[in-house]
């Protein structure tokens, strides 16, 4: 059994807040169906993760944990959510190709690295978190959007453009 959820400590939405921000989202229909176990776990492991990114105000003071804007515990309800569907979503990138390093048959073997294209948590999550991560401005009708989080980017060598570097 998991450690209890405990809003200021390890979450910043209780159950009950989660259940009704993704009963009103229509590709959240299987949240219902988890148990309480399931659901703190996946809700205490979003709140870590966002928790690492250090979230500030629009005037740039932390986030306090107990207090958090609704923004804040929709985006972890979300994330928790999307954890659910997929554990392997909290390993990091969201989108493209995988890490594939070196695959061998028999006595033959190729080696090769294609780099993770992507954002380190789900777009709807980006969105909802941008105007917090620290250094983001807000002020813009949309929002603004972090193409980026305290993770290390990332970049394979491939050109997919056939671009040249030109003559100087």
């Amino acid at each position: 059994m998991p450690t209890a959820i405990a809003v200021g400590t390890n979450s910043y939405a209780t159950i009950i807040e989660a259940n009704t921000f993704l009963d009103d989202l229509i590709y959240s229909g299987s949240w219902e169906f988890l148990g309480d176990d399931t659901k703190t776990r996946a809700l205490i492991t979003a709140f870590t993760d966002l928790d690492q990114l250090g979230l500030v105000d629009s005037a740039g003071v932390a986030i306090v944990i107990a207090s958090a804007p609704e923004d804040i515990k929709r985006a972890q309800s979300e994330l928790a959510f999307i954890y659910t569907e997929d554990p392997d979503a909290a390993e990091g990138v969201t989108s493209g190709s995988t890490n594939l390093r070196r695959v061998k048959a028999d006595t033959v073997e190729v080696e090769f690295f294609i780099g993770k294209d992507g954002t380190r948590f789900p777009i709807r999550v980006m969105r909802t978190i941008s105007n917090y991560l620290p250094g983001a401005s807000g002020g813009s009708v949309l929002g603004s959007l972090a193409t980026g989080s305290c993770d290390a980017s990332s970049f394979d060598s491939a050109d997919r453009h056939g671009l040249t570097e030109g003559y100087a």
